[in-house]
C-alpha cells in the first residue's frame, strides 16, 4: 500500500490506502482464503480434494495424503475416498505395484482379469498374491491377505531380513488364520500394521480402502 503503482492498479484511488478495487479483491481474495483455512483448519492438503475425508481423523487424512502425493493410491471418483468400502485384491495388487515402481512383468491371461493386468500379473509373479487360472479381482481383501502379502513385498521385493515374530497362538481365533500365514501374520502386528481387536486375530474380517491406506502409508515408512 506504501506504492502509488499499486494502489493505483489495485485500490479505489490512488490516494486510498484501505479499500481496493475489483482488480485488488480479486488478487487478494484467494490469499485471504489460504491464511484462513491454515489459521483455522491447518494447511490444505491432497486429502482435502476427498469430500468423505473431510471429517475423518487426522490418521487417515495423513495417509492418503501420502499415498495421493506419493501415485500409489487415488479415490473411486474425482472427489471420493470411499474409505467406508471394502479393499478389493485387485487395489492391493495396483497400490503394491506402483509402489514397486510399475516394474516391467511377464505376460499372463487370467480369465476373470480386464484391467490393471500387468500390475496382477506382477503381484502373482512375485508370490505376494495367489492366482491360478483366475485371479478373483474384485474379491473383497482380508486382513490375512493383506499382511501376506505385506510380508511379502517386504521380504522379497525389498529383500529385508525379519530377525523376530510377534506369537499368534494365544488368541480364541487363531485356528481362522492359515498355518502359512502365521508368520506373516505375526510380523504385521509387531510392526502395527495390524492390531488385534477385542483379543481376536481376525484373519478373515474385510479390509476396508482406509483402513488399507493406513497400512499402506505405515509400511512405507518402515521402508523408508
Amino acid at each position: 500500500m506504501a506504492s502509488q503503482e499499486f494502489r493505483t492498479a489495485y485500490c479505489l484511488t490512488p490516494t486510498d490506502r484501505w479499500h481496493m478495487n475489483p482488480q485488488g479483491q480479486a488478487m487478494f481474495a484467494p490469499v485471504f482464503s489460504e491464511w484462513l483455512q491454515n489459521t483455522l483448519y491447518g494447511p490444505i492438503t491432497t486429502a482435502d480434494r476427498f469430500v468423505d475425508l473431510i471429517p475423518a481423523e487426522e490418521s487417515l487424512r495423513n495417509a492418503v495424503d501420502a499415498l495421493y502425493t506419493g501415485g500409489i493410491m487415488y479415490g473411486t471418483a474425482e472427489n471420493l475416498f470411499s474409505p467406508a468400502r471394502a479393499a478389493t485384491r485387485e487395489t492391493l495388487a495396483v497400490t503394491l505395484y506402483r509402489m514397486a515402481g510399475s516394474p516391467e512383468t511377464t505376460m499372463r491371461s487370467f480369465s476373470d482379469v480386464s484391467s490393471n493386468q500387468a500390475a496382477i500379473n506382477w503381484a502373482v509373479d512375485c508370490g505376494i498374491l495367489a492366482g491360478d487360472e483366475f485371479f478373483r479381482p474384485q474379491r473383497s481383501l482380508t486382513r490375512q491377505e493383506l499382511a501376506t502379502a505385506l510380508y511379502g513385498y517386504y521380504t522379497k521385493i525389498a529383500g529385508r531380513t525379519v530377525t523376530s515374530l510377534a506369537g499368534v497362538g494365544g488368541y480364541e481365533d487363531r485356528t481362522q488364520l492359515s498355518d502359512a500365514a502365521a508368520s506373516a501374520y505375526g510380523w504385521a502386528m509387531q510392526q502395527e500394521l495390524l492390531t488385534a481387536e477385542n483379543g481376536y486375530l481376525r484373519p478373515q474380517a474385510l479390509v476396508s480402502r482406509g483402513q488399507l491406506a493406513v497400512a499402506l502409508a505405515k509400511f512405507l515408512q518402515i521402508l523408508a
